[in-house]
């Protein structure tokens, strides 16, 4: 007798490498998914340590561009030490009148008449008042003269001997230190009755001339 012939689809081999293929798509898609997926989590850690050396990069640089405490000290330092050049001479200024001094300083900013009383005496002569060159140099000319002069630098420089006489010899002043103490140092200065260079907090605070023993 003739066998009957069975279909393909009914045959178990192919049943088996259908079933063959169906796992090593399901298991293989999922490797490569994982594959995909490690990749990416790989490349993210990458470019976030790269983000924070960029960072740290950047911090170092500030840190080396930002000045030291002892640099900025040293700054201070010099700028403290450090006369003021060009200043005008004092000799224009002191018993000159008011027009005279004007052409060395510039008109005034302020200007304000007042009385002036003579020292151990109640008898008060005419005075003004005078502000120049946004308060470095006040003035107050007594009977018509320049009899009282104040230098208050405009930057800060240092309260010792040697700045001082430094000072001094910048406003044209021929002097020498009589006394120095830690509130005021007085000088001797031809052509002038006293002159006191007073202190704060380590700096020179200002110079106070008085031209005339009868105008202390």
């Amino acid at each position: 007798m003739n066998e009957e012939k069975r279909p393909f689809y009914k045959k178990w081999w192919l049943w088996l490498v259908i079933v063959i293929a169906v796992i090593w798509i399901i298991f293989g898609g999922e490797e490569e998914t994982d594959d995909g997926e490690v990749d990416t989590r790989k490349q993210t850690v990458e470019q976030q340590l790269a983000k924070q050396g960029d960072m740290i990069d950047n911090q170092l640089t500030d840190e080396e561009d930002e000045p030291t405490e002892s640099e900025i000290h040293s700054e201070d330092d010099t700028k403290r030490d450090t006369v003021t050049s060009d200043l005008p001479a004092v000799s224009e200024i002191i018993g000159k009148k008011e027009s005279k001094v004007n052409e060395v300083l510039g008109e005034p900013e302020s200007r304000e008449e007042t009385d002036f009383r003579l020292s151990g005496t109640e008898t008060t002569v005419p005075a003004v008042q005078t502000i120049y060159q946004k308060g470095t140099f006040e003035i107050l000319y007594i009977e018509g003269t320049a009899q009282r002069v104040t230098y208050t630098p405009a930057d800060a420089i240092a309260y010792d001997k040697a700045t001082i006489n430094e000072l001094l010899n910048e406003l044209g002043l021929e002097s020498g230190i009589i006394s120095l103490n830690d509130f005021v140092t007085k000088a001797h200065a031809e052509g002038v009755h006293d002159v006191s260079v007073y202190n704060k907090d380590g700096n020179i605070h200002y110079v106070y001339i008085i031209v005339e023993e009868k105008y202390k």
